[in-house]
This record gives structure tokens, C-alpha cells and sequence, in this order.
């Protein structure tokens, strides 16, 4: 979104397919949304290693100006959407007919957290200021293409914006699993002695946050301390 953005504002045409994602507004009721999703222990809720995969990140940028940056602005600043890519060929790409399922998902999981929020807010009687209505509002769902011929679209460059994933070579050792991953559990692995810290959803859904990290930590130094109580015994 933030190549998208860039390529918009420097007078580019912009052809955005959507994947999965999770979608929330930068600042909700005069606050950065990661403060109320901590005030409200969305951080603290218990989660799986199991779920990362299908469950992204927020799509949250930092700004001078501190702007959200969602596929609404891209379609307001005049980005074209289109569903997830599902392949090439010859000169044509393909499209999956699901931007409206992936949008209306990731807009409901939006509106309910934000409901949470409020719920919160009411329940402790805090009066922070209200947004201007209609300041979040669910996504203009387009008519989008399923197949685009890149020459006549006049589509020149595609970016790959696939993310990363972690690698191993270094760790010799027989825990990873199919996906490369080391398999774990809260942070203890299968290996005696072998432990892992601040992985995404490691125990938490805040596993890979400095406050999370924290609490992971007290968790797997409690463990090495009866660990080693039971090996001196």
C-alpha cells in the first residue's frame, strides 16, 4: 500500500489486488489504535503459533502526519482494485471473483473491534473525544476485473508485494516444521534446553511485541528455573 501510495502521488495509474488482510483505522477516539487495543487486552488474548498464518497483521504505517493508509484511501486517491492475483497468462493476469468477501471480512473485523472499544469506554466512564461522523466507514466495494491484458492496460511494472519469511540455515537442529518454521510450544520447543522468544503469536497475540516479549520471558525463565531444579534433584 505504501509503493501504492507513493506511485499515486507521483502521477502513476495503480492497479491494487487484494488479499487477505486486517483493516484499522491509525487514531480512534483521539488515540493511536494500538493504545485502546492494549487498554482493552487484545494484546494479552491468548493465541497459537498455529493461527499466524492465517490471520496478518494490521495494515498500520508511520506518517509525519500520522495518515491512515488503508485500500480505501488507495481508492479514493484513484488506485483501482481488483481480487487476489491467481496467476499469468501470457500477457494476461488473473484475478479470483472474492474482492467483496475480502473486503466485507476484513471491514466487519474492524467495526467490531472498534465496538469493543467503545464498549470499553462506556463501561470505565472515560470521555475521550468522538471522530467526525463518517471519519471510518466501510470500503466502496468496486466492479473489479478478473483478467487484465497488462499491454492494453498499458501496465508496464508489477510489484510483488509478498512479504517475508523467516529462514533457519544457521539453526541445526531437527525443529522445523514443513513450512520452515520451528515448532514450539509457548516457547519451549522439542529440543531439551531449546527455547524461542518473541515469535509472533507465540503465546499471546502480543508474543512479538516488546511488552509481550516481556511477559514470554518471566513465562520461559520460570520453566529453565524448574527445569534445572528437577535436573539438580
Amino acid at each position: 500500500m505504501q509503493i501504492g501510495e507513493e506511485l499515486l502521488n507521483a502521477g502513476h495509474e495503480v492497479t491494487l489486488a487484494v488479499g487477505t488482510h486486517i483493516r484499522v483505522p491509525r487514531r480512534y477516539r483521539g488515540r493511536d489504535i494500538l493504545y485502546w487495543m492494549d487498554t482493552i487486552g487484545a494484546f494479552a488474548a491468548e493465541a497459537s503459533p498455529a493461527d499466524e498464518r492465517g490471520m496478518p497483521p494490521p495494515q498500520l504505517v508511520g506518517s509525519l502526519d500520522n495518515h491512515d493508509l488503508d485500500i480505501g484511501v488507495l481508492q479514493g486517491q484513484g488506485g483501482r482494485l481488483v481480487g487476489h492475483a491467481t496467476g499469468i497468462s501470457g500477457r494476461t493476469m488473473q484475478f479470483a471473483p472474492d474482492l467483496g468477501e475480502t473486503i466485507g471480512k476484513a471491514d466487519n473485523q474492524m467495526f467490531q473491534l472498534l465496538e469493543k472499544i467503545d464498549g470499553f469506554i462506556a463501561a470505565n466512564e472515560i470521555q475521550p473525544p468522538m471522530d467526525k461522523p463518517g471519519a471510518v466507514r466501510p470500503i466502496d466495494i468496486p466492479a473489479a476485473p478478473q483478467a487484465l491484458h497488462l499491454d492494453a492496460e498499458n501496465i508496464c511494472t508489477i510489484v510483488w508485494a509478498t512479504g517475508y519469511v523467516r529462514r533457519y540455515p544457521w539453526l541445526r537442529m531437527p525443529v522445523l516444521d514443513s513450512h520452515g518454521e520451528i515448532l514450539h510450544e509457548n516457547g519451549i520447543t522439542p529440543i531439551d534446553g531449546l527455547y524461542v522468544l518473541g515469535m509472533r503469536f507465540q503465546r499471546t497475540k502480543g508474543s512479538n511485541i516488546v511488552d509481550g516479549v516481556g511477559r514470554d520471558a518471566e513465562y520461559l525463565s520460570e520453566h529453565m528455573l524448574r527445569r534445572e531444579t528437577v535436573q539438580a534433584a
